[in-house]
């Protein structure tokens, strides 16, 4: 991250990949609080130029999905990390990930936008177009 914060024009907010018998993810680093400690790294490792730089996520805690009830979702997608990982997630820590986007399209519109707000992501990689297309729709212009 501090090669990037140095050097990049855009900087990715990856989580953390861990290796050993279960390697993948480490669960933790896909929180907002894990996002606000990166942040604070790259701030610091850019200096000056850190206004310049666009801060990128993508959906790498699993797959995107419009739903009307996102808390089961949200629960669903923390059951299948701990098991993958060990570690449990709350459902409020899934729903507020900068690395998952479960919701109805207002929901995640309203991410999207406090999400720039909040940490001044720009820049977000999206896995399925079409379930996003009326997301992408409400945020044009803005």
């Amino acid at each position: 991250m501090t090669l990037a914060a140095r050097e990049a024009q855009i900087v990715g907010l990856a989580p953390r990949l861990v290796q050993g018998d279960r390697p993948g993810l480490e669960a933790r680093s896909m929180t907002a609080a894990a996002t606000e400690e990166k942040i604070g790294w790259i701030r610091e490792a850019a200096g000056d130029r850190f206004g310049d730089l666009e801060l990128n996520t993508y959906p790498s805690g699993g797959p995107t999905v419009v739903t009307g009830d996102p808390r089961a979702a949200a629960r669903r997608r923390a059951d299948h990390l701990r098991e993958q990982t060990g570690v449990e997630l709350t459902v409020e820590e899934i729903l507020d990930s900068p690395h998952m986007f479960i919701g109805s399209v207002k929901d995640l519109t309203r991410k999207f936008v406090e999400l720039r707000e909040r940490f001044g992501i720009s820049s977000f990689l999206i896995d399925d177009l079409d379930a996003l297309a009326p997301v992408v729709e409400e945020l044009a212009g803005r």
